[in-house]
């Protein structure tokens, strides 16, 4: 108890599970400040006796990740590792039962897979235990030292001459299932554009100018909200150049609809949401399996009023990934010559080295490029006079003569 002799004090009350506190400060402000922390102590004290992981994760989402201004998308992603790994594997254990064994145990149950679904796990893992540590929950974080196991890259590429000419074919097509053909355009942008899947959805009829061939690139729609906005980074805003190949597409695409939107749902009016450019991708992908030589047969499905056409044996890759479009057009700028720092510019990078990890991949094309010019630079060049008739350089005649 502080000397009254010494300083005035302020003197705070509060029970506690039915028990009586008490605090001090100099001020009320410090008073305040203290009966909170002691509040936190005792909270963090109960907790850690009674409250299992399961318990933890369900006050550690609802407090700091729910309120936090971030993706729906991304609040998805943490309750459903939550869900998944973390509530399944220790849920029924206390806080302090748990080690940093297993916590690894449940990262090397996915040794192999995606490097990048991994590390999210570890993401979600060390942020749910350093929040416990850091509100005394815990005497030390487990979860520290945790190891990624062995995984798969998981990376972008670019198409294969096959899948290239088996997508060209599918955005020719007239139409789709006896429907016309929405995805032509939209497919080349981003092939020949460097377009990523958000910014088409986002693109206004505005944005395109034909006379100059220029592509405005100004907002984004963003993943898991839907809302249009501006890009992640300032890099994102950016002029493209439109290819000659590509502007009749656009000029049609342009008068398709009355809405301001590019690109338009079914209902011609509404810009392209995630489903529908979901929806959009698996179709291609289906006609393009078929392309490259996919084996099919028309079934009656269910409550269906017609026959569909229904691949039985597929030959189109796995790995295939609409924003692999978006991977071929930097590659085609790597064999176009274009400089990586005009690429980084073109592609909306804000990272030069994103830029060159993808430069750096290098296609057969551009190892021919380089073969070609290597053989160029080596060549032996013509001598630089011409012998006289009896064999020996005369070294003094006129090259314009």
């Amino acid at each position: 108890m502080p000397n009254k002799e010494k300083y005035p004090y302020i003197r705070k009350y509060f029970t506690f599970d039915g028990q009586a506190y008490e605090v001090y400060g100099k001020t009320e402000e410090e008073a305040v400040a203290k009966k909170l922390r002691r509040l936190q102590e005792l909270e963090a004290g109960r907790m850690d006796s009674s409250k299992t992981v399961r318990d933890w994760a369900e006050v550690w989402y609802r407090e700091y990740i729910q309120p936090r201004k971030i993706t729906a998308k991304s609040k998805k992603m943490y309750r459903g590792i939550l869900d998944r790994e973390i509530i399944p594997a220790v849920g029924k254990l206390k806080l302090r039962q748990v080690t940093e064994l297993h916590l690894q145990r449940i990262l090397n149950r996915h040794a192999g897979q995606s490097s990048s679904g991994v590390e999210k796990i570890r993401m979600v893992i060390k942020a749910m235990f350093k929040r416990a540590y850091l509100s005394r929950l815990l005497p030390f974080d487990p979860s520290e030292g945790l190891l990624l196991p062995e995984t798969t890259e998981n990376g972008h590429r670019s198409l294969t001459e096959a899948e290239r000419a088996a997508l060209l074919a599918v955005a020719s097509y007239p139409t789709f299932d006896g429907k016309a053909n929405r995805s032509g355009c939209w497919l080349l942008l981003m092939l020949r554009c460097g377009l990523r899947p958000g910014e088409t959805a986002a693109l206004k009829k505005a944005d395109v100018d034909l006379p100059v061939r220029t592509l405005h690139v100004r907002a984004a729609r963003e993943s898991g909200s839907g809302r249009v906005k501006g890009p992640k980074t300032a890099a994102g805003v950016r002029d493209v150049p439109i290819p000659e190949d590509l502007a009749p597409w656009l000029e049609r695409q342009l008068q398709a609809d009355p809405s301001p939107w590019l690109f338009t749902q079914k209902d011609k009016k509404s810009p392209l949401s995630e489903t529908s450019m979901r929806r959009r991708w698996e179709t291609v992908k289906k006609y393009m399996d078929i392309e490259l030589g996919a084996k099919t047969e028309r079934v009656k499905l269910p409550g269906a009023r017609r026959h569909s056409l229904v691949i039985t044996e597929s030959v189109l890759a796995e790995d295939l990934d609409l924003y692999d479009l978006r991977h071929t057009y930097c590659t085609d700028l790597e064999v176009a010559g274009v400089p990586i720092n005009v690429a980084k510019e073109l592609m909306g990078h804000a990272d030069i080295a994103t830029t060159a990890n993808i430069y750096t991949h290098a296609s057969t094309a551009a190892v021919d490029q380089a073969r070609a010019l290597l053989n160029a630079a080596a060549a032996p060049k013509p001598p630089a006079v011409s012998p006289d008739p009896t064999g020996s350089p005369t070294g003094n005649e006129d090259p314009s003569s």
